[in-house]
């Protein structure tokens, strides 16, 4: 698919208060199914444009706050174990499993978190 964007002219307004014109180039791009040769002005992600990122743990939950993912697995294990006693096997395996569809954090923790998953089901798990 093309994309076709015409130039125009936008308001901004300064850190001091002021309003300002500022040109915005015409763009013009194709996508693709997963990528495209252009990131679009909404995309999110390191590789956007303009990049929306925000820490994904950012306060005290289920899984003991920022920093879960680079302690130790024996850290991880324990925070798992008082959390499925806490909250529950489901709504814990559901916390890891929020993390797992984040596009950004599987590239890069996919295999710890997927780690974390397998040790929720195989230690707590439905018994078949």
């Amino acid at each position: 698919m093309t994309i076709d964007r015409h130039a125009y002219t936008a308001l901004r307004r300064t850190p001091s208060g002021q309003l300002v014109r500022v040109h915005v180039p015409a763009s013009h791009f194709r996508v693709y199914r997963g990528h495209s040769t252009k990131a679009s002005r909404g995309a999110h992600g390191p590789g956007a444009l303009y990049p929306h990122t925000h820490a994904w743990i950012s306060h005290p939950g289920k899984l003991g706050g920022p920093g879960y993912i680079h302690k130790s697995p024996a850290e991880r294990h324990h925070l798992l174990n008082a959390c499925v006693q806490k909250h529950g096997y489901r709504s814990c395996l559901g916390s890891i499993m929020v993390l797992e569809r984040n596009r950004a954090l599987a590239a890069r923790y996919g295999r710890t978190l997927a780690s974390d998953r397998h040790y929720l089901e195989g230690r707590f798990g439905a018994r078949r």
